[in-house]
């Protein structure tokens, strides 16, 4: 082993030290690079870049949620900016890109130990084209960090990932019964029991498997009642309608910092808390005076101002025909939310209904979200009846499953919109705590060939190389030859 100095390394194109070979025919890296000493050596097996530049890669990747371009430029400016040289490039972004789908490739075929506490958290994310990854991730349930924190990525580990061309109860029964294989039997499988995925779970559990529960996501059901008492309320699509046009109008104009939210078209009820909120705001904001200037800063004068009150009635001024209805509905949300929320810190205990009893009664409810908070709380129950014993605490929670899909997407960017690719495997690298020895074994068991054969049997072309195939074919120069 090369003996390290104290000063800076310099990284040249004929070092071992450098460079791992990217996926595809992309061209090499670019040198010199300078990196400090701690961060020049050992370098993993098939590879010659040091396990700690790789480790700090990932983190800017997974952690920091820097994209797979900008994060060999950061380390470019750190390595420069820590060691006083000019620093050519570091690492080709398609380099990153393979180290986070060996990583994910390795946790999805590591030893994992067998117990009977495992807890599944399962979903699908759907991207364009008719393949669906379904996801189970997993914690033992003897490992939770509640009541101290919420769930966080890092406590998760990847258990199965399927892409999924036809999903139903059979497909999602098999990949569960294939996750069980690395983990045994579970104790808990949560989702959001949709329609295909509560069909899998029960054919799971009636074959054989007894010893399994299954917990529903509070804050679907959740959803799924506020918007069955939305729907019911008469008022409300015409405030939804006026919303869209009243951002239109305000938009270009000096009261655009009135502008409304837009209602998401996706997941519309588990996101009201903002158009609610902003409802609330512009209602004090109408009836309240004008606040008198001894009270107000000069900056809040200043914008007080610009804003011109008759203006901002006309409007606005619809907002006071649903003033009682927005109070019912802000009390329907909070109501689902105070349970969603303890839920998600504590998960669901023998005390839990008690607990969120006590919360809820010392809010001044009006009978429709005290309606509201009994079926919630009788969600709850509902799902505390599997508790085995009095120190067993439960899931009732996918949100941190969400936010893995998110993040995955995030990183895929306009990749996204070609369909799932090899870059799923990346979900594996942005969960669990990697050390520098986990990096060295995955490393050492995970070939860039593995991880192209795993893309070549779990999935087809992507939709961008369907279209350039297609291109191809109907292309002018195509067409002008056959005839």
């Amino acid at each position: 082993m090369r003996t390290l100095s104290a000063s800076p390394v310099i990284l040249r194109a004929e070092s071992s030290v450098f460079g791992a070979t990217p996926i595809g025919s992309e061209p090499r890296e670019q040198l010199p690079a300078v990196v400090p000493p701690q961060f020049a050596a050992p370098a993993p097996v098939s590879g010659r870049w040091p396990i700690r530049c790789i480790a700090l890669a990932v983190h800017l990747v997974t952690a920091v949620k820097l994209s797979l371009r900008a994060a060999p430029r950061v380390l470019t400016a750190v390595f420069g900016f820590l060691s006083g040289c000019a620093a050519g490039r570091v690492m080709a972004w398609t380099t990153v890109r393979g180290w986070l789908m060996r990583l994910g490739w390795y946790a999805l075929h590591r030893t994992l130990e067998r117990a009977g506490d495992w807890a599944y958290l399962i979903d699908h994310t759907v991207q364009i084209g008719v393949v669906k990854c379904f996801a189970v991730v997993g914690i033992r349930l003897s490992r939770l960090p509640y009541p101290a924190r919420c769930l966080q990525l890092e406590d998760l580990t990847l258990i199965a990932l399927e892409p999924m061309p036809h999903s139903n109860a059979a497909t999602v029964e098999k990949a569960l019964e294939e996750a069980a294989l690395r983990t045994g039997v579970p104790r808990l499988i949560v989702s959001d029991e949709g329609t295909d995925v509560r069909g899998g779970i029960e054919r799971y559990r009636d074959a054989h498997h007894d010893q399994t529960v299954a917990t529903c996501d509070l804050a679907h059901k959740g959803a799924n009642l506020l918007r069955k008492l939305l729907e019911a309320d008469e008022l409300w699509p015409g405030y939804a309608a006026r919303l869209g046009t009243t951002k239109a109008k305000l938009q270009q104009t000096s009261l655009a910092c009135f502008a409304s939210p837009t209602l998401r078209p996706k997941a519309r009820f588990m996101n009201l808390a903002a158009p609610l909120r902003w409802a609330r705001w512009c209602l004090r904001a109408l009836d309240q005076p004008w606040p008198a200037e001894p009270t107000v800063s000069e900056r809040q004068q200043s914008v007080l101002a610009t804003i011109d009150r008759e203006q901002l009635e006309a409007r606005l001024g619809w907002l006071r025909d649903y003033r009682e209805a927005i109070e019912r509905w802000s009390q329907w949300h909070e109501v689902i939310q105070v349970v969603v929320r303890h839920v998600r810190r504590h998960g669901i205990e023998r005390n839990t209904v008690a607990t969120l009893r006590g919360r809820l009664a010392k809010l001044n409810l009006l009978p429709s979200a005290q309606a509201a908070a009994e079926a919630m709380i009788g969600f709850v129950a509902d799902q505390a009846t599997v508790l085995r014993s009095g120190v067993e605490r439960l899931i009732a929670s996918t949100e941190i499953l969400e936010s893995l899909f998110g993040n995955l997407k995030n990183l895929e960017q306009q990749q996204s919109q070609s369909g799932l690719t090899g870059l799923m495997l990346a979900m594996g690298a942005m969960v669990s705590t990697w050390t520098d020895q986990e990096i060295d074994e995955a490393f050492r068991a995970t070939p860039l060939k593995a991880v192209e054969a795993w893309i070549d049997n779990h999935l087809g072309p992507t939709v961008q190389s369907q279209r350039g195939v297609l291109q191809a074919v109907f292309s002018a120069e195509s067409v002008t030859k056959v005839g």
